[in-house]
C-alpha cells in the first residue's frame, strides 16, 4: 500500500509542477510562497548539476532534455510572477515587495550596491549566453550529427559480433536499444539546448522591461526618479540574479551531459585520476609557480600552491615505483589473437530473421519466440524420443525484413515470408478460397495470409499467429530431417540416459550386440520411416533378441517396427483413437505387386519398381500427403505388407515425412480413418500395365 502511494506521488509530481507553473502566471502569489518556489527552483538546478556529474553514461539521465524544458518553463513563469509583485507592490512595500529571496540576493550577492549588482548580472549573462550556452549548443549539434552518421557502422559492428558468436542474441538486442536511445537522446539535447539559449536572452529582455516599467510605475505612483530607480532597479537586479543563477547551473549541466561519450565513466573520479596521471606535469607546474615570486608577485600563495603540487607529484612518483616492475611490460604486450577455431563452429539448427521480425523475440504474450521454441523441444522429446539441438536465433540484414530462414548444418532448408500484422489461415484442398495467393509453406500447402480471421471459418481451417508459424515451421523441419539431427554424440546421450533406468539391458546390448555407430544407423532409419524412438528399452530388447541380424539394418528395423506397432499406432492416433490415413486401391495394389522387380541378370537385388512407376507413385503420394496436411494430420500411407518395403524405398527421399504402415502394423483395423485412396486413374494410363509387363 505504501509503495503504491509513493508511485502515485512520483507520477503526479511532474504534471503538478507544470500546472502550478501555469497558475503562477495568471494568479498573484503571496511573497512567502514566492520565496519557497524560488528556493525550489534553485535547488532543482543544483540537483541537476550534481546528478549530471555522477551519472556513468548519458543514457542514465535520458529525461534530461524533458527536464530542461520543464525547468525553463518554471523559471519563465517565476519571472512573470516576480515581475507582477515588483511592479504592483514596489511603490508601497519597497524592497520587500517581491519577498526575502529577491531582497537577499539584491543585498548580499550584489553587496547592497546597484552598480555592483548590475555588473554581476551582466557578467552572468555574458558567461551564460556567449560561453556556456553557445558552446553547449554547438556541441549538441555536432554530437547529434555524429551519432546519426555513426549508427549504420555501429549497427554493422553489432551484427558482426552476433554472427561471429562473440555476443548472444539478447546482448545484441540490448546494444541495439542503447544505440537507438543514444541517437534519440543526442537529437533531443540538440533541440533542447536552443531553449536554454532563448532563456538567456529572455532573462535580459525581462530585466530591461522590469527596469523601464518600474521607473514608470514609481513615477506614476508619486515617487521621485531617484527613489524609483533605487527601489525598482535594485529589486529587478535581485530578480535577475535569482533567475540567472539556476539558469547558469542548468546550462553547465547540459554542457557536461552532452560532452559525455557512450562509454561508462565516473566523471569526478576520472577527472582527478586522468589529471593527476603524469607526475612530470605536476613537477613542471610546481617549478613554474615557485619561480613567479621573482617577478615581484606575492610569494606566500604561489609558494603554497607550488608546495602542494610538489607533494602531489612526489606521491605519484612513489606510487609508480612501488608497482610491480613487470606491470608496464604486461601492458605493452600485444592483445591475444582471437581463436580462429571458433569460425569453424556451425550451429546444427539456426533460425535467421529479417529486421522486421525481431519483435517476435520479445517478452509479450504471443511474441516470445524463444519461450515457444523451448516448449517445442519438450514436445519433440516426448513425441520422437530425441533431444532437439538448441536453436540459434539470429538476425540477417542481407534478407528482406519480413523473411525468415531455417538452416540445418549451415544449409538453408526452409525459407518463407512472415507478415507480422496478419494471421496465416490454413485451409483444406476442398475449401481453399478461389483466387487467393498461396503462402509458401511446405507444411501448409493451402494457406493464405489474412489481416483478419474470416467471418465464417470453414471446417478444418486453422489459424496461426506469426510466432506460431515459425514454431510450426521448426516442428516441420524436425520431422522432415529428424534422422540428420541424430548425431553420434546425440545417440550416445540417449543411451546414457536410458542406462540410468535400465543399466543391465544397456550393458548387455551396447556395445556387445550393436556398437554406437550401428545403433545410430538403426535409429536414423527408424526416424526416416517416421517411427519414434520411444520406448527406448523395447528397441534395445528387440536388438538383444535378434543378435544374429545385428549387421543387417533393414532386418533389425523390420523387427523393431513389429515390436513397436502398438506404440506407433497410438502415436499416430488422434484424440478419438483413430488413425487418419490414405491408401492404395486394391486393383492398383495388385498391379504394383506384379510390377515388383526382384532379380536382375540372376543377381538378387533390393525389391523395387521400375523408374516410370517410381515417378508416378511419388507424384500420387505427394498429392495425398498434401491432402492430409491441409487437414492438420500427419501424412500416413497404408499399404499391403507385400509392397510396404518397396513403397518405403520409393518415396523415402522425396517424402520423408510420409509414414508408410503395412496392414499388419495396425493392431485394430477398425481404428483406421481412410479419407483418400490412390487409384489407377492417379497414374498415367497404360504406364502401369506396360511397366508390369
Amino acid at each position: 500500500m505504501e509503495r503504491s502511494a509513493k508511485k502515485v506521488v512520483f507520477q503526479m509530481a511532474l504534471p503538478a509542477a507544470m500546472l502550478l507553473s501555469m497558475l503562477v502566471i495568471y494568479f498573484p502569489l503571496p511573497t512567502w510562497l514566492m520565496d519557497i518556489l524560488l528556493a525550489a527552483n534553485l535547488g532543482l538546478a543544483v540537483v541537476l548539476l550534481l546528478t549530471t556529474l555522477f551519472v556513468r553514461t548519458p543514457l542514465e539521465l535520458r529525461v534530461f532534455p524533458a527536464l530542461l524544458l520543464v525547468s525553463t518553463l518554471t523559471r519563465l513563469s517565476l519571472n512573470v510572477a516576480t515581475t507582477r509583485l515588483i511592479l504592483s507592490q514596489g511603490a508601497t512595500m519597497g524592497e520587500a515587495a517581491a519577498g526575502q529571496m529577491i531582497h537577499g540576493f539584491a543585498q548580499f550577492v550584489a553587496a547592497d550596491s546597484l552598480v555592483v549588482g548590475s555588473i554581476i548580472f551582466l557578467i552572468l549573462f555574458i558567461v551564460q549566453f556567449l560561453v556556456i550556452t553557445k558552446g553547449a549548443t554547438r556541441i549538441g549539434e555536432v554530437a547529434a550529427r555524429f551519432a546519426l552518421d555513426a549508427m549504420p557502422g555501429r549497427q554493422m559492428a553489432i551484427d558482426a559480433d552476433l554472427n561471429s558468436g562473440a555476443i548472444t542474441f539478447e546482448e545484441a538486442q540490448r546494444r541495439r536499444r542503447e544505440l537507438v536511445q543514444y541517437a534519440d537522446f543526442q537529437g533531443s539535447m540538440d533541440g533542447a539546448s536552443k531553449y536554454v539559449r532563448g532563456d538567456a536572452i529572455a532573462g535580459v529582455v525581462i530585466t530591461g522591461i522590469n527596469i523601464i516599467g518600474g521607473l514608470l510605475q514609481g513615477v506614476l505612483s508619486g515617487m521621485s526618479m531617484t527613489e524609483a530607480a533605487n527601489v525598482f532597479a535594485r529589486l529587478t537586479i535581485g530578480d535577475g540574479l535569482v533567475s540567472q543563477l539556476p539558469a547558469l547551473l542548468i546550462s553547465i549541466a547540459a554542457g557536461l551531459l552532452i560532452t559525455r561519450g557512450t562509454d561508462e565513466s565516473n566523471l569526478p573520479e576520472d577527472s582527478v585520476g586522468q589529471l593527476l596521471r603524469s607526475p612530470w606535469a605536476l613537477w613542471a607546474a610546481a617549478g613554474f609557480l615557485a619561480v613567479l615570486p621573482l617577478a615581484s608577485l606575492p610569494a606566500l600563495p604561489l609558494w603554497s600552491m607550488a608546495g602542494l603540487l610538489g607533494w602531489a607529484a612526489f606521491s605519484l612518483s612513489k606510487a609508480e615505483k612501488s608497482q610491480p616492475a613487470n606491470s608496464s611490460r604486461e601492458a605493452k604486450l600485444p592483445p591475444k589473437e582471437a581463436k580462429i577455431e571458433r569460425f569453424l563452429e556451425t550451429d546444427q539448427i539456426e533460425l535467421q530473421l529479417g529486421s522486421q521480425l525481431l519483435v517476435l523475440c520479445g517478452t509479450q504474450p504471443g511474441q516470445n519466440l524463444v519461450s515457444e521454441i523451448s516448449k517445442l523441444r519438450g514436445e519433440i522429446a516426448a513425441d520422437l524420443g530425441i533431444v532437439l539441438p538448441k536453436v540459434r536465433i539470429r538476425d540477417n540484414l542481407h534478407i528482406p525484413g519480413d523473411h525468415c530462414r531455417v538452416l540445418l548444418d549451415g544449409n538453408v532448408v526452409l525459407e518463407g515470408v512472415i507478415e507480422r500484422d496478419k494471421l496465416l489461415c490454413v485451409f483444406t484442398r476442398d475449401n481453399f478460397p478461389v483466387g487467393e495467393r498461396r503462402a509458401s509453406w511446405d507444411w501448409a500447402p493451402y494457406s493464405v495470409w489474412m489481416a483478419h480471421a474470416p467471418e465464417t471459418i470453414p471446417a478444418g481451417c486453422r489459424m496461426y499467429s506469426p510466432t506460431a508459424v515459425l514454431v510450426q515451421s521448426m516442428r516441420w523441419l524436425v520431422h522432415e530431417y529428424a534422422d540428420q539431427l541424430l548425431t553420434r554424440d546425440a545417440t550416445n546421450e540417449l543411451i546414457e540416459e536410458i542406462k540410468k533406468t535400465f543399466p543391465r539391458l544397456v550393458a548387455d546390448t551396447v556395445p556387445d550386440v550393436v556398437s554406437i555407430g550401428q545403433l545410430q544407423k538403426i535409429f536414423r532409419q527408424l526416424l526416416r520411416e517416421g517411427i519414434a524412438l520411444r520406448p527406448m528399452h523395447l528397441i534395445l530388447e528387440c536388438l538383444n533378441e535378434n543378435k544374429g541380424q545385428a549387421s543387417d539394418v533393414r532386418a533389425q528395423v523390420r523387427e523393431i517396427r513389429d515390436a513397436l506397432r502398438r506404440h506407433t499406432a497410438q502415436r499416430l492416433s488422434d484424440a478419438e483413437g483413430r488413425i487418419t490415413c490414405f491408401g492404395i486401391a486394391d486393383d492398383l495394389t495388385d498391379s504394383l505387386e506384379n510390377a515388383v522387380v526382384e532379380r536382375d541378370n540372376g543377381v538378387q537385388n533390393s525389391v523395387k519398381f521400375n523408374a516410370t512407376i517410381q515417378r508416378n507413385l511419388r507424384m500420387a503420394v505427394q498429392s495425398g500427403a498434401h491432402h492430409l496436411l491441409s487437414f492438420g494430420h500427419r501424412p500416413v500411407l497404408l499399404v499391403s505388407a507385400t509392397i510396404a518395403e518397396v513403397v518405403k524405398n520409393t518415396i523415402a527421399e522425396l517424402h520423408p515425412r510420409v509414414v508408410v504402415l503395412s496392414e499388419g502394423e495396425v493392431p485394430n483395423p477398425s481404428s483406421l480413418n481412410m479419407i483418400a485412396e490412390i487409384t489407377p486413374g492417379d497414374l498415367p494410363k497404360g504406364k502401369t500395365n506396360q511397366a508390369a509387363a
